[in-house]
């Protein structure tokens, strides 16, 4: 991905980005199994910045609810109604941006909290989802 496409993201996505960028290479020096790191980065009302990221994967433990793991779901139980979030997956062996559309599951909790909108990553570029109240 170009650095100029980057600059194009709205900040907090870059700032989730750059976040998933640092776990990615944290778990490069693991070396864990894990292809990918997803991170979340969420704005309230008041202006404060909270963040999550995944935590094992729902996939990995069986019987495991994403509320435990995702890092949206984990994210929504620090966040207000309309609070935007943003969320960015970076694959770990070249640190690209992949993927981050929210699971079923995790767009359920967000709309359910009240949340806005939600930005996130995909292979090229970057989207959003408009919860409509």
């Amino acid at each position: 991905m170009q650095l100029k496409q980057i600059k194009k993201w709205p900040s907090e996505l870059i700032k989730a980005f750059e976040r998933a960028v640092k776990l990615a290479k944290e778990v490069d020096e693991m070396k864990s199994k894990q292809k990918y790191c997803l991170a979340a980065v969420g704005l309230r009302n008041d202006g404060t910045m909270v963040y999550a990221q995944n935590g094992g994967g729902c996939c990995a433990i069986k019987n495991r609810h994403p509320f435990q793991s995702h890092a949206e779901a984990r994210l929504t139980k620090k966040l207000d109604v309309d609070s935007i979030v943003f969320v960015a997956r970076v694959k770990k062996k070249n640190y690209e941006s992949g993927n981050a559309k929210p699971c079923a599951n995790c767009e359920g909790f967000m709309r359910a909290k009240g949340i806005s909108r939600v930005y996130y990553t995909t292979d090229d570029s970057w989207s959003f989802i408009e919860f409509k109240k």
